[in-house]
């Protein structure tokens, strides 16, 4: 496992294009580092499982 000084990342997805794909890649990368994602309520139904879904002023505040 790489060290990248990152512990958390916030996934902000495109309005009207599909991301779960790219979603799941960045899923499995975070799996193997050790990194957390989080996503905005507004945009947790189109990224799907292994994201954490915070508020909107959470997600700004994180």
């Amino acid at each position: 496992m790489a060290d990248f000084g990152i512990t958390r990342v916030g996934v902000v997805a495109h309005p009207r294009k599909p991301v779960r794909d790219s979603v799941d890649v960045l899923v499995a990368f975070a799996e193997r580092h050790g990194v957390e994602l989080v996503v905005r309520e507004t945009d947790a139904a189109q990224v799907g499982a292994g994201v954490a879904v915070v508020s909107d002023e959470g997600f700004a505040a994180r």
